[in-house]
C-alpha cells in the first residue's frame, strides 16, 4: 500500500535526463568527501551498509538535500514536478512535497529551526518549540511505533544519576 506522502513520482522524475546528472552531482557532494577522508571507496560504503540501507540513509539525505536546491539556471526538481505532473498527485502529496521543497531549505539555513507536517499535508514551522521529538516516517505503522508514541508520552524527566 503506498504512503499517504509517496514520493515515487518525484524519485522516477529524478531519473529524467534532465535531473540525472545533477542529482548524481548532488550525490557526490554527500559522499565523496567522507569516502576520501576514510579511505573507502563508494562501492565499499553500499557493500558494508548494503544496498537498502544505503538507499534509506545517504541516498534518502542526499534526495532530501537535491529537493531544497535550485540549479544554475533557477531551476528546482520539485517546483518543475509540481507543474508538470502535480496533477497525478493528490492535495497532501503535493504540499507536503512543497513543504519539503521550502521548510528543508529553512532548516539548513537555519532560519527555521523545526518543521511538522501533519497526516493531512498541513505544515507547521511556527516558533513553538516541541518539548519532544519522536521523528520518522511510520510508514507501515507497526506495534512498535505504538511501543514509540506510548513512551514518548510519559512526562519528561532527567535521566537517574549514580
Amino acid at each position: 500500500m503506498a504512503s499517504a506522502h509517496s514520493l515515487q513520482g518525484l524519485m522516477k522524475w529524478l531519473g529524467r535526463d534532465e535531473w540525472r546528472d545533477a542529482f548524481e552531482a548532488a550525490l557526490d557532494r554527500h559522499l565523496l568527501p567522507s569516502c576520501k577522508k576514510a579511505g573507502v571507496e563508494v562501492e565499499e560504503v553500499i557493500s558494508i551498509l548494503d544496498r537498502n540501507q544505503f538507499m534509506m540513509t545517504v541516498w534518502g539525505c542526499a534526495f532530501e538535500d537535491f529537493l531544497t536546491r535550485e540549479l544554475d539556471d533557477g531551476r528546482n526538481i520539485v517546483d518543475d514536478y509540481l507543474k508538470r505532473r502535480g496533477w497525478k498527485e493528490n492535495a497532501s502529496t503535493r504540499s507536503y512535497m512543497s513543504a519539503l521543497r521550502t521548510h528543508l531549505e529553512a532548516l539548513l539555513h537555519r532560519e527555521i529551526v523545526h518543521i511538522r507536517i501533519d497526516p493531512s499535508g498541513t505544515v507547521d514551522a511556527s516558533a513553538v518549540r516541541p518539548s519532544a521529538l519522536l521523528c520518522g516516517s511510520f510508514n507501515p505503522f507497526h506495534i512498535g511505533h505504538e511501543r514509540l508514541a506510548e513512551i514518548a508520552t510519559r512526562p519528561l524527566r532527567p535521566p537517574d544519576s549514580d
